[in-house]
């Protein structure tokens, strides 16, 4: 186990997980390598490939400033999504691809890659699904973990805010989320366990690391995780939004919750009901926003739209910079006006997604989404 380096607390990036299209059909494209040789040398070092060659991945520099984190990502996906067009391919988010079959996918050309396959056999090509991974600075290793166990309660939420992934195979799965569901086969996965402090989490996965399974902690699928050699603790419960605008917003939701419980403001329950955070979780996956649980800090019954509503009352009580309020009701509104879920599933009933008519179009409707800018907050938007 590396050692933890502090970093400067409540700093933040972003991980964004896109898929690569054919313009033509709106099929995956097994073209990252090609594309990433075609970047602008300015923008090519923030990107890199994932498992699976139809994916490309940004990866932001650390930030302390919103709107700077936007201004960044916004100027490098242009520049991808420029590249990608000459090259007749399109980008778009979503946490899966309608028509996604594994034995299409091509495992990328790396160490890491070559790993997988050795390992896990179908399992990399079957997960090729594309999330939003969000990090926030630490201070010190024990406060990643003590952060860490609050986020993890709250991924329930993070997956409903996000839900983006309703179709599987041509199909309507009957969830609004069911890239989550994915990870699930492999052996450490779901939630992370609740750990008492550093000390406590360097044993587990040392014993872990013992059953040759896992390696390292990138073997390890949780829905948080810390991540030693950058001084963080990651949320990776997200599908990637289908807009860029979402996924930073929802990055400042992350950063805000994380501040509550560095502060002390907001803990896990002392005595959790037994199986509570894998039937949240199940439930977030299924029914998005709709769904209704138990609040995990209260223990009281409550939809999910309650529940992040009486969040964000706590949140605006603290001393929150003011273009991170944008960005929070920004986040509102998206909860209000445009559920990426039932919006997907609209769509695909209007253009005939399951190809009887115009998969195409239905592609090409998401991937003009990524770069979209709201109006101001309260105007309807698509």
């Amino acid at each position: 186990m590396s050692s933890f380096k502090p970093s400067r607390p409540l700093t933040f990036g972003i991980e964004l997980e896109l898929q690569i299209i054919k313009r033509r059909d709106g099929l995956l494209s097994p073209s990252c390598p090609a594309l990433l040789q075609s970047l602008p040398a300015t923008s090519r070092a923030l990107f890199m490939p994932e498992a699976t060659q139809s994916t490309i991945e940004f990866v932001s520099t650390v930030h302390s400033d919103v709107s700077d984190m936007h201004s960044e990502a916004s100027q490098h996906l242009k520049s991808l999504v420029e590249t990608a067009a000459e090259m007749d391919l399109g980008l778009r988010g979503g946490g899966n691809h309608a028509m996604h079959f594994w034995g299409d996918r091509i495992a990328a050309p790396t160490e890491r890659g070559n790993l997988l396959q050795k390992k896990y056999g179908f399992l990399p090509k079957r997960f090729s699904t594309y999330g939003l991974h969000v990090h926030i600075g630490m201070p010190d290793a024990d406060s990643a973990i003590r952060v860490g166990n609050v986020l993890q309660k709250l991924t329930p939420l993070f997956i409903a805010l996000s839900a983006s992934s309703p179709f599987h195979q041509g199909m309507d799965t009957g969830f609004c989320a069911s890239r989550p569901l994915e990870s699930l086969v492999y052996p450490f996965s779901g939630g992370m366990p609740v750990f008492d402090d550093w000390a406590d989490f360097s044993a587990k996965t040392s014993a872990i690391y013992q059953t040759g399974l896992a390696s390292s902690l990138k073997d390890l699928y949780w829905d948080v995780r810390p991540k030693p050699e950058y001084g963080t603790i990651e949320v990776r419960s997200f599908d990637m939004p289908l807009q860029l605008e979402k996924a930073v917003a929802l990055a400042v939701l992350v950063r805000r919750c994380a501040a509550l419980a560095l502060e002390g403001r907001l803990k896990p329950p002392e005595n959790p009901l037994f199986n509570l955070d894998q039937c949240n979780r199940f439930l977030a996956c299924r029914d998005g926003m709709n769904a209704e649980l138990i609040n995990p800090f209260t223990g009281g019954k409550m939809t999910m739209h309650y529940w992040f509503k009486s969040l964000l009352r706590e949140l605006r009580h603290l001393d929150i910079p003011a273009a991170e309020q944008t960005y929070m009701e920004v986040l509102e509104d998206y909860v209000q006006l445009h559920d990426n879920a039932q919006w997907m599933r609209k769509l695909w009933l209007e253009t005939g997604g399951d190809r009887k008519q115009d998969f195409q179009s239905y592609c090409e409707a998401l991937s003009q989404a990524l770069l979209h800018v709201t109006p101001a907050r309260g105007a309807q938007r698509h």
